[in-house]
């Protein structure tokens, strides 16, 4: 915890959070709620690490292994290794939605997001785009194709009745209902 002070920043004893920030993980707000929010750094994509394991394991549908093919001395993903891939990144989509949501339930008052793009007008053309192939329906496709928290508010500002200037007025999304 830190504390403003007329010196700068300093320490604050954990008992007194009067005028002082407390800066945590996601991971470590659940059951907490303070009068102001920020969530910083949305645009980071999520961790995909296991798609670059050769081999897979699902207590569901066991081992799934890279084939390594000796004409080619490539190797090549199998039908078993891309359902295994598949059900570990659902999942893990729905973790990181899960500590989304926690994360912007925490404030009392004020929800405040940070991301950085170098970008943006290419990002939400993106994803108008596959929001328009998918008939403006958030479904499996589209959340899977959404590669961090940024992705996920952008396509709910765009699907909102009050997100027409990100839509644009030439490009309408169908909004489902």
């Amino acid at each position: 915890i830190l504390k403003q002070s007329e010196s700068g920043l300093k320490s604050a004893d954990s008992g007194s959070l009067g005028d002082s920030v407390k800066i945590m993980s996601i991971h470590a707000s659940k059951g907490l709620q303070f009068p102001v929010c920020i969530i910083s750094g949305i645009e980071s994509s999520f961790n995909d690490s296991e798609s670059i394991d050769s081999c897979l394991y699902s207590t569901d549908f066991g081992i799934g292994f890279r084939y390594f093919d000796e004409e080619l001395k490539t190797k090549v993903t199998t039908i078993g290794r891309e359902i295994i891939l598949d059900k570990i990144r659902r999942e893990r989509l729905e973790e990181e939605l899960r500590l989304f949501y926690v994360a912007m339930t925490r404030t009392q008052d004020r929800l405040i997001f940070t991301a950085t793009l170098s970008n943006p007008e290419k990002k939400i053309s993106q994803l108008k785009t596959l929001l328009i192939a998918n008939d403006g329906y958030i479904n499996s496709n589209v959340f899977s194709n959404c590669k961090s928290y940024l992705d996920w508010l952008i396509i709910s500002v765009l699907l909102h009745p009050d997100g027409k200037d990100f839509r644009g007025g030439a490009s309408i999304i169908p909004i489902a209902t």
